[in-house]
């Protein structure tokens, strides 16, 4: 069982029987979701809102902890130990899309470190505890150059910055490096996301921007 139970109240608020058990278990900080692992190493995503409990489809088979970012709702980190190294796959849950809940793997980082534990997450930088006490940081690379002031960065580097923030669904920043690109292409595939996650005001901003009239009558 998965159960939140509200002690304010002295009763059970929701609860989620699986069909094996529970061997690991993390809250989000507000609470209203729970990552979750059972005997056979399959991993879920639990919302008792909802009442809707969601398979990590493209979980990793030596996965050991599941960490959620706690600076991004919708980004979880998978934490895989195989062959005495440490690899970090980020993912990302949209729960609202013209397809249902969605649920995506969108990139992985190998740690370059031996005897260490991962703390926590927060904007896709890893807190890392070494044996000898230290703690140290890594950035994900499905974070790379996320959070650095764009007009600092190259022209080379700007449609990567954009790939990266539409796959973190962060579309707003994706708009600001779209801007700065100016690629008709770039701004007709920030209007398709913002579509997909039906953010209507979004998708008539960039294809307006784009010169789609058809898009935006």
């Amino acid at each position: 069982y998965v159960t939140y139970y509200s002690i304010a109240d002295g009763t059970t608020v929701a609860e989620h029987r699986h069909d094996r058990p529970v061997e690991f278990l993390t809250a989000h900080e507000s609470e209203t979701r729970i990552l979750f692992m059972d005997d056979a190493q399959n991993g879920f995503l639990y919302s008792p809102v909802e009442d809707q409990v969601l398979p990590i489809k493209e979980l990793p088979p030596n996965t050991v902890a599941l960490l959620f970012d706690q600076h991004d709702t919708g980004v979880f980190v998978a934490v895989e130990l195989a062959a005495n190294t440490t690899s970090l796959h980020t993912f990302v849950f949209v729960p609202l899309t013209f397809k249902g809940p969605t649920m995506q793997c969108i990139g992985q980082t190998a740690l370059p470190y031996r005897d260490h534990k991962v703390i926590l997450v927060s904007n896709g930088v890893a807190l890392i505890h070494l044996a000898n006490g230290t703690i140290v940081t890594h950035v994900l690379s499905s974070h790379e150059f996320v959070g650095c002031p764009l007009p600092a960065l190259s022209s080379g580097s700007l449609p990567a910055v954009f790939e990266k923030y539409c796959d973190l669904w962060r579309l707003s920043d994706a708009w600001r490096a779209v801007q700065l690109l100016a690629d008709e292409a770039s701004m007709k595939a920030l209007g398709r996301k913002a579509l997909e996650c039906l953010d209507i005001d979004m998708a008539v901003v960039a294809y307006r921007e784009a010169g789609d009239i058809g898009m935006v009558m």
